[in-house]
């Protein structure tokens, strides 16, 4: 139901988008066909923007002032954290509703975005950016809806891991463990990991585990 339909995929290497016949606004959607090239490594697609193999690219954060007066370097996008449940059975909190409250509410993403982006993102307060289009206006203007709140809520947080632990019969926090995946080359990625560690074992005193894949390997582990 979108402007573009996937018309190949190629893992770990590239997608082909072409338009959508079909799109309730098909006339004005310019471009016949998108190629997604899969660029492991963010320095490497800021290179191939450059000698013109990529019509654009995301800049790393750590050259971002080196681009910051350039249009193309503002790129939107929404981090979001997945729960793995088809490992509910041997880590029954990942399917709990309450524990997966009580990881939210623990997240101050104000500091989340200034140590782990050198404050160049804005904290994620919805999943649907509020640039996009909307209706009439920016979906921000027709939807003025902040669901996440930007500081921490410790107290909450702890409430609903304390229900989550009665529900679960666990009595000591430290029992619960997790473990965030990351794609071992993306040195972003692992400040943000290490940041959410701080938050999350501080304010829910649980273990936080960071594991590192190699980019082609990750998605199909998290399947296992």
């Amino acid at each position: 139901n979108g402007p573009y339909y996937l018309a190949d995929y190629v893992p770990s290497n590239k997608k082909i988008f072409k338009r959508n016949p079909h799109y309730w606004n098909a006339a004005a959607v310019k471009l016949d066909e998108i190629e997604v090239i899969v660029v492991e490594d963010t320095m490497t697609a800021l290179q191939m923007y450059q000698t013109g193999d990529l019509h654009f690219a995301e800049v790393p954060e750590t050259v971002f002032p080196q681009y910051k007066n350039d249009a193309f370097a503002y790129m939107y996008s929404i981090e979001w954290i997945g729960f793995n449940t088809r490992k509910k059975d041997i880590k029954p909190w990942l399917g709990n509703m309450d524990f997966i409250k009580a990881i939210n509410l623990s997240i101050d993403r104000e500091i989340f975005t200034r140590l782990s982006s050198r404050g160049l993102n804005l904290p994620a307060q919805r999943y649907i950016m509020p640039i996009l289009m909307g209706k009439t206006n920016s979906y921000g203007e027709d939807y003025p809806l902040d669901f996440y709140a930007k500081k921490a809520q410790k107290k909450k947080a702890v409430q609903h891991l304390e229900k989550a632990m009665k529900d679960l019969n666990i009595s000591d926090a430290a029992d619960i463990e997790v473990s965030y995946q990351i794609t071992s080359n993306n040195p972003q990625l692992k400040r943000q990991a290490e940041v959410l560690q701080s938050m999350i074992t501080k304010n829910l005193g649980i273990k936080f585990n960071i594991t590192q894949v190699e980019y082609k390997h990750h998605w199909a582990s998290l399947r296992k």
